[in-house]
Parts: structure tokens; sequence; C-alpha cells
């Protein structure tokens, strides 16, 4: 009972840190990750609430990354590739 109350106050604070964080940046889409999620995925509806109840725009467009256990490969693999993505051509020629 109480690692169930730790883990919903933390979903709680995370559902409200990433509402104030999408206010100021207004993303498009904000997909969430990790083993907060694989690893207790009931806290799920507390943090969307959160960010629901934190964020001044009315729908905020939430997703959850369904990874499971390779969400940090994932993860690691994204920012690897952002260079690529953001200026492929400055890419290569850092690697050549």
């Amino acid at each position: 009972v109480t690692a169930r109350r730790l883990l919903e106050e933390r979903a709680e604070v995370l559902g409200r840190t990433v509402g104030l964080i999408a206010d100021i940046f207004n993303p498009d889409h904000i997909i969430l990750g990790g083993q907060a999620f694989t690893d207790a995925p009931s806290t799920l509806p507390v943090v969307a609430r959160a960010v629901r109840e934190t964020s001044v725009s009315e729908r905020r467009d939430v997703r959850v990354s369904r990874s499971g256990a390779t969400v940090q490969q994932q993860a690691a693999g994204a920012v690897s590739l952002d260079a690529i993505y953001s200026d492929p051509l400055q890419a290569i020629t850092l690697t050549a």
C-alpha cells in the first residue's frame, strides 16, 4: 500500500511537471516512455490527469511509448540519430 501511494505521488509530480514544460514549449505532441510506465502501468491515469489539470491547454496530445524493456535502447538511438535528422549533410561531413 505504501509503495503504491509513493508511485502515485511520483506519477502526479511527473504529470504536473510535464504539463508545465508543455506550456512553456507548446509541442504538438508529448510522448512519454520509460520504466515509470512499463513497470507501473497503473500510474498512467494519474499522470494523464495531472497533465490535464496543470496545463493551460485544454487538450494536450499525450501519448505513451509501449517500448517495454527496450525503451533505453530506443531513446539512445533517437538521440544518436538526431544530428543526422537535423542536418544530414553536416553529419556526413563530420564523419567523412
